[in-house]
């Protein structure tokens, strides 16, 4: 066994020719023999073929979605395709890619040293796509950068970058034109206790012994949390518990409208999720919102109302209204609302006025259910009078 004379030796490509004037040229191939001799004269040949590149990647383009379908902008699943294509080298072609999804378009730098946090995720590959998950919700751009045969990088190619988000789009301020109920008690997710007005707007009350225990033993349609609220000044607990020891609670509330013309409003939130559309249905129950059984959904064109003058819905059979919501992400929310009535008939008086002339005072008075009207199950609750000629 012979000592290793050398186990690293440089060349320098400068004296590759006897002038001294000649240097490795790029995209040139050079070859190198390796003769080892050890002390008994036994030698071992080998050969090493190098490449010179001294030129960097060509640039390409990065897009999210699979190889081959269009572009996606925005989605609510947790992960995501990603496709590139365009990165070229002539010489010693492309080694592997490294790709990061973050919320901006990373630098050089940054790809280079594989910069990683909370917000930022990247992988090694050598394929020309790959599946990345998002590590939250958010805006993500794209960023992909090649290494050649050589190691040298290529510039950073940045996508137009995806949303992430799984939060539906929420509605708030729904307001019914020509609506009226019956007053009552509601609570919202938080429990807390609301005066349900005739109009369908609602005052916040305190969350007093009464209140608290109607929260507790009823469940309430959802859209309640969505009707405007009005600020009046209930902070007396005394106030709110007299409210609600004397209204019932709003469980299965009729909504009367005087028409089958119905307009129906409402505001959006301020949230990152972006809108797609509006949609309006009619059904005959709340589990209808799904595929609704009288109307189907009609989209609002990104307006927040709606309005038809002839629904074609008959009056005195309850239906319910359904507005459901749908992000560019795909994410839907549907709100049930009723159950409405169609009330266009008149109240009507079924028993004769007492009138009685006394001590010049004129005494008007009637029976129980002297006034009706047959298409509303509560009894008339309010009763107008004058005094002509």
């Amino acid at each position: 066994h012979g000592v290793c004379e050398r186990s690293l030796h440089t060349i320098d490509m400068s004296k590759l020719m006897n002038s001294n004037t000649s240097k490795g040229l790029h995209n040139r191939e050079y070859f190198f023999t390796f003769v080892v001799t050890n002390n008994a004269f036994l030698r071992t040949v080998d050969h090493v073929d190098i490449l010179v590149d001294e030129s960097v990647p060509v640039k390409g383009i990065v897009r999210e979605g699979a190889s081959g379908e269009n572009d996606i902008d925005f989605t609510q699943d947790n992960k995501t395709f990603i496709s590139w294509n365009g990165f070229i080298d002539h010489e010693s072609g492309i080694n592997l890619y490294r790709i990061a999804l973050s919320p901006w378009c990373l630098g050089y730098e940054e790809m280079v040293n594989s910069l990683e946090n909370d917000s930022i995720v990247s992988v090694n590959t050598s394929e020309n796509s790959g599946l990345m998950y998002f590590p939250r919700e958010g805006m993500f751009i794209t960023s992909v950068i090649a290494f050649n045969n050589a190691g040298e990088p290529s510039d950073v190619a940045c996508s137009d970058g995806i949303m992430y988000d799984t939060s539906p789009i929420e509605i708030f301020n729904l307001t019914g034109s020509m609506f009226r109920t019956e007053e009552g008690i509601a609570c919202d997710g938080n429990q807390t206790p609301f005066l349900i007005m005739n109009n369908l707007s609602r005052v916040r009350l305190v969350k007093s012994s009464k209140c608290a225990e109607i929260c507790r033993n009823f469940t309430f349609e959802t859209f309640i949390n969505t009707l405007p609220e009005i600020s009046r000044n209930h902070s007396d607990s005394s106030i709110s518990e007299g409210i609600c020891g004397k209204l019932s609670p709003f469980v299965g509330h009729e909504i009367y409208i005087p028409s089958d013309k119905i307009q129906v409003s409402w505001e959006r939130g301020c949230g990152h999720s972006q809108i797609d559309d509006f949609y309006v249905g009619f059904g005959q129950s709340s589990s209808e919102y799904l595929s609704p059984s009288l109307i189907s959904f009609q989209r609002t064109s990104g307006h927040s109302r709606y309005l038809t003058h002839h629904s074609g819905l008959r009056s005195a059979k309850s239906f319910w209204m359904y507005i459901k919501s749908l992000s560019k992400t795909g994410v839907e929310k549907t709100i049930p609302i009723g159950p409405i009535i169609i009330d266009s008939t008149p109240v009507k008086i079924v028993k004769d006025l007492l009138v009685e002339s006394k001590d010049n005072s004129i005494y008007i008075g009637w029976e129980n259910e002297t006034f009706i009207d047959e298409e509303e199950i509560e009894p008339v609750s309010s009763i107008y009078f004058r005094f002509g000629k």
